[in-house]
């Protein structure tokens, strides 16, 4: 979805009657101010409406919509004073119709002297909202913890901030019972779970995620006990995702625990959302293969997990490789498929500027609809770097434990035979001359993919 503005869409969702709802920024080549962004698409990728929202002498972004029991949606951003460099900060809340049109609206100044990094808006037993999150500086106070209690209407009923030593903050808030709540938080030197009273006070012990893995966080409980989360696990050379399935809010000696990635190259969970289940034994894990911090001129793709609830995976799937993408958020559909919403930085582009992209796949991972525009291609095997020297290295769907690699020049002529064990191989180019060939990944149960591969 392409226009002359830079468009950053950081969260999507499905509405009942089966729309698509972004929200992000969006911003003018070379401005400093960014405009909160809503785009509606309907299940083919239609353009059903958009509205920008801006703000006098700030930046506003959005960074989660929710639905809530009016058929209306709530739009959680923040907004910064473009003429302090980012800083004099506010909680900005928006009630919008189906229709886009605003409804409500209020915003909370949070401080001078900071900007917002995040927040995470979810609902309590009372019907009252809990806003979460953290502010950042580049003077001491480095960071400050924020959290808010508001009515349905956005009226504050009271806050409470706080300064972790070592900084960061609270990235998801969950009400376990009438006094207790359950916070993923992120304080000095530990992250992981903490119990606070409905005022924000710790009131139990602060539990560590283990094996390693920290922000980016996603969280999706299925029951009242037991939940999921996902985060960037650097417990190893080869694996980039961590994933779990806890039994107890603070219990983490039984958990079930599996890591995903790939060798050489940055596998990174989506940052805003990347789990969601439709039933209990079906899970989606998302995020990006080849990943880095800012759109640049190299491949990258979406990455889509599923797995039972005992973390074993069904299936993998990459898109893309033909640009730059970066996941942002996923969402279950009504159909028993997920929602892709992020980022797509064409080459052909000036640097920084991107492309609101979304994608909708069936429960085997297959695009459905119209929704891919440009055409994306869905890959199980990803070959890398391309272009390449010396080194080849082939990434394999996990679905798959053997495979074989073949590599023929331009006359045909088959140059590499390799057999795979695992979900990835390397591959000794160095003794080819450069130039370009053709390659051919395939097993017996079902993986053919094929391709062009440069050697400079």
């Amino acid at each position: 979805m392409s226009s002359e503005k830079s468009l950053r869409p950081i969260n999507i969702k499905e509405a009942d009657d089966g729309s698509i709802y972004f929200v992000g920024r969006s911003s003018f080549s070379g401005s400093n101010q960014t405009e909160g962004l809503v785009i509606k698409i309907n299940e083919w990728g239609e353009l059903i409406d958009s509205v920008n929202i801006a703000l006098e002498n700030r930046s506003l972004q959005f960074t989660q919509i929710v639905p809530d029991d009016n058929n209306t949606l709530i739009l959680n951003g923040n907004s910064s004073d473009t003429t302090l460099q980012g800083f004099n900060s506010r909680v900005e809340l928006y009630r919008i119709g189906t229709d886009l049109g605003i409804i409500d609206a209020n915003s909370y100044f949070v401080s001078k002297d900071h900007h917002v990094y995040s927040t995470y808006l979810s609902f309590v037993n009372s019907g009252n909202i809990i806003l979460c999150g953290s502010m950042w500086s580049n003077l001491p106070p480095p960071s400050l913890m924020i959290n808010f209690m508001l009515n349905p209407e956005f009226d504050s009923l009271y806050s409470h901030y706080s300064q972790p030593p070592g900084g960061r903050g609270t990235y998801y808030v969950r009400q376990l019972n009438d006094t207790t709540l359950w916070t993923l938080a992120w304080i000095g030197a530990f992250e992981g779970f903490v119990l606070t009273d409905t005022m924000f006070i710790q009131t139990g012990e602060k539990t560590a995620t283990p094996n390693s893995v920290i922000g980016d966080y996603g969280v999706k409980w299925d029951t009242d006990t037991t939940f999921y989360l996902s985060g960037e696990w650097n417990g190893g050379p080869d694996d980039d995702i961590g994933m779990f399935r806890f039994y107890d809010p603070l219990d983490t000696t039984n958990y079930i625990f599996k890591s995903w990635g790939t060798l050489d190259t940055l596998d990174y969970p989506a940052p805003y959302g990347g789990i969601d289940l439709n039933n209990k034994d079906t899970v989606f894990w998302g995020g990006t293969t080849n990943f880095w911090l800012f759109p640049g001129e190299f491949p990258s793709y979406y990455f889509l997990l599923q797995t039972d609830s005992l973390l074993n995976i069904r299936w993998e799937k990459f898109y893309g490789g033909d640009a730059n993408y970066i996941l942002h958020s996923i969402d279950v559909t009504r159909d028993g498929g997920c929602l892709l919403g992020g980022i797509r930085h064409d080459f052909s582009y000036e640097v920084g500027k991107t492309d609101a992209h979304v994608l909708k796949v069936n429960a085997q991972g297959l695009i459905t609809g119209g929704v891919q525009k440009p055409k994306i291609e869905i890959k199980e095997a990803i070959v890398f770097p391309n272009p390449g020297t010396n080194i080849l290295r082939i990434r394999i769907a996990a679905q798959y434990l053997n495979s074989v690699f073949e590599l023929y020049d331009m006359a045909g002529t088959k140059v590499i035979t390799q057999n795979i064990s695992g979900k990835w191989g390397e591959v000794n180019t160095s003794f080819l001359p450069a130039g370009s060939y053709v390659y051919r990944v395939f097993n017996d149960e079902g993986l053919s993919e094929t391709g062009k591969w440069v050697k400079q």
